[in-house]
């Protein structure tokens, strides 16, 4: 028998995590929290997803930092992902933003990838990182 219908949900709640920066990351890591030890379907989906949200996250405030200046840039790229794809393309935008736009745009598609076989009940391992949280 696979997942129940509230593993499956959860576990698919945590890949969305990557659409909302910070608060994304701890939502995800309260997931993992409360449904860990209860589910290993869950805990497998959300460690998975906190990696790649990680790493996202990690792009967005390494760009911020550089592309805007020091801290306040990168405090500003750990916002919402789609208000960091906005002032991306801006037209008078930071340098290097097409890049840095079509980069989050694989980790958007990925992370739908992974909530789409969380919620068909199928385990989801993420490139590069995927591994390292096994």
């Amino acid at each position: 028998m696979g997942p129940s219908y509230e593993e499956r949900v959860m576990a698919a709640v945590g890949h969305l995590g990557v659409l909302f920066g910070l608060m994304g990351v701890v939502a995800t890591g309260v997931i993992h929290f409360l449904y860990a030890r209860r589910s290993g379907f869950v805990g497998a989906h959300v460690r998975q997803a906190l990696a790649w949200q990680g790493t996202a996250l990690a792009v967005k405030v390494a760009y911020g930092y550089v592309a805007l200046g020091g801290l306040p840039g990168a405090l500003v790229a750990t916002g919402w992902s789609w208000d960091v794809l906005k002032w991306l393309f801006q037209p008078d935008g930071p340098p290097g933003r097409t890049a840095v736009a079509a980069l989050l745009w694989v980790f958007f598609a990925l992370a739908l990838q992974g909530l789409v076989r969380a919620w068909g009940g199928r385990r989801h391992r993420y490139p590069l990182v995927g591994r390292l949280v096994s």
